[in-house]
């Protein structure tokens, strides 16, 4: 048997065996036949997962997500899209929108086109988690006008995405009023004083007094000291605090203090201004902290440290540095490191 012809056969094989077990099936990854090979009622689908396969043509209409989405639209709650350009439609959009009970929506490799952007919008209008990353969304000549919110919109992560300005994605933001967690990373093009002055000051004006989890980067270490330190001061329950590639520094130090009692994820990577002092001081004064990412410490500011207060640590992520005669002080830093979490 030809190679292609044995891959052939066993792809017709994992299509009959996933329809005669399908009702055990509530997670579907597609990534190797057209999505219509699959095109059947799943009774427990919940997250249903499409990847693009290069050199995938597409000549048949039958063959698209439209009829699979529309077979499980009852159950489906999360669907997660990679690079599948080619099945981007208004009437796509609209075989979205339509799912009663889908509740989180993560593209990534994509490009909606100016003529879906409409459509695209509306799909989101009840979704209570949306994630774009490195995607382009063309604008749209009237969103401004369009008049939509996202009412239970409450996770957002909006990560290197082209096609629309920095102005237009920060309206997105304003219009999602229930936002708990924003991750929201923008090229360097995207990087102005004006738009993270407008931010800062919706966040003062308590544009989302959910806020709790909050990450901002432009991935070039642009974003200033001060243009953090009062949009943190501003969101007084923040527990996750991602700012790493940004000039994160004595300023916004000052304020994260204030939620030394609460923060339990925090990353500073890549941060120049974030002090050796600053680690330590994080390490012995906040209990909640699960998470620490960035920058560095020397072995022996461990080794020689009094408690540290964070007990719960499950992942650090930090720089260790050591003189070659500290060599005896390995035993003491592991024997530290063995408490946490």
């Amino acid at each position: 048997m030809s190679p292609s012809l044995k891959n052939l056969v066993q792809h017709l094989l994992a299509s009959k065996d996933i329809q005669r077990y399908r009702k055990w099936v509530n997670y579907l990854w597609i990534g190797t036949l057209p999505p219509g090979q699959y095109a059947f009622h799943y009774p427990n689908l919940r997250t249903l997962f499409l990847r693009q396969v290069e050199g995938r043509s597409v000549n048949k209409p039958e063959l698209c997500p439209q009829q699979l989405i529309r077979f499980n639209a009852t159950t489906l709650t999360s669907l997660e899209l990679h690079g599948q350009n080619e099945y981007y439609t208004s009437k796509f959009w609209n075989a979205v929108g339509e799912l009663p009970n889908l509740k989180s929506l993560y593209l990534e490799g994509s490009t909606i086109r100016k003529d879906q952007s409409s459509d695209f919008w509306r799909a989101c209008l009840n979704l209570e988690s949306l994630r774009l990353s490195s995607t382009s969304i063309s604008l749209v000549d009237d969103f401004g006008s369009l008049n939509l919110t996202f009412p239970k919109l409450y996770r957002l992560s909006i990560i290197f995405v082209g096609g629309q300005i920095g102005w237009e994605q920060l309206e997105l933001i304003k219009r999602c009023p229930r936002l708990e967690e924003l991750r929201w990373k923008l090229g360097e093009w995207y990087s102005s004083a004006e738009l993270q002055g407008a931010f800062t000051r919706l966040a003062i004006g308590k544009a989302w007094p959910r806020l709790k989890r909050l990450g901002l980067s432009d991935g070039c270490i642009r974003v200033k000291d001060e243009v953090l330190a009062d949009i943190l001061d501003a969101l007084p329950r923040v527990t996750m605090l991602e700012v790493g590639f940004t000039r994160f520094g004595v300023l916004g130090f000052q304020v994260l203090r204030r939620h030394f009692g609460i923060i339990s994820i925090l990353d500073v990577t890549e941060c120049p201004a974030f002090s050796r002092a600053m680690f330590k001081e994080v390490l012995y004064s906040c209990p909640c902290l699960e998470e620490f990412s960035g920058g560095g410490i020397l072995v022996r500011d461990i080794a020689e440290s009094g408690p540290w207060v964070c007990l719960r640590l499950q992942r650090l992520h930090i720089q260790f540095a050591a003189d070659p005669m500290d060599t005896n002080l390995n035993e003491k830093v592991f024997e530290k490191l063995s408490r946490l979490g």
